[in-house]
């Protein structure tokens, strides 16, 4: 998970496991006002590294990890196929489907909504 320059004023890869700000998360280690692309494994620390020139850093970079971690040959994400708007419509809905069970974020968002209905059933009575 390297790029850009190999004489960079910043560290090349920032091992995420080794912060002594663990509640300050990636921001702890990063220098303040950098952007960074940071990959994480699950719920466990992952890597950063720290943009120092954007216009240096690759647009693909996020696909060249990902591809590289699921040992992707490139052909699968360096040149993909454009896809109309609707293509990309109707395959979120199926991904979104099929992880619905996984999906905690819909979890959260329909028990708060059920809070807030709830609340409101309390405010008619009262």
């Amino acid at each position: 998970m390297e790029s850009e320059k190999e004489w960079s004023v910043n560290k090349k890869l920032i091992d995420l496991s080794k912060n002594p700000r663990q509640s300050q998360g990636v921001r702890g280690l990063v220098p303040k006002g950098f952007p960074y692309f940071a990959v994480y494994f699950g719920l466990q620390p992952g890597y950063a590294h720290v943009i120092e020139k954007e216009k240096n850093f690759p647009a693909n970079f996020a696909q060249e990890i990902i591809g590289g971690m699921l040992d992707l040959h490139y052909k699968h994400w360096k040149n993909p196929k454009k896809q109309s708007f609707n293509e990309i419509k109707i395959k979120r809905e199926q991904l979104r489907q099929k992880f619905s069970k996984y999906d905690w974020t819909e979890k959260n968002s329909t028990s708060l909504l059920d809070n807030e209905k709830e609340d409101e059933k309390e405010e008619e009575k009262n």
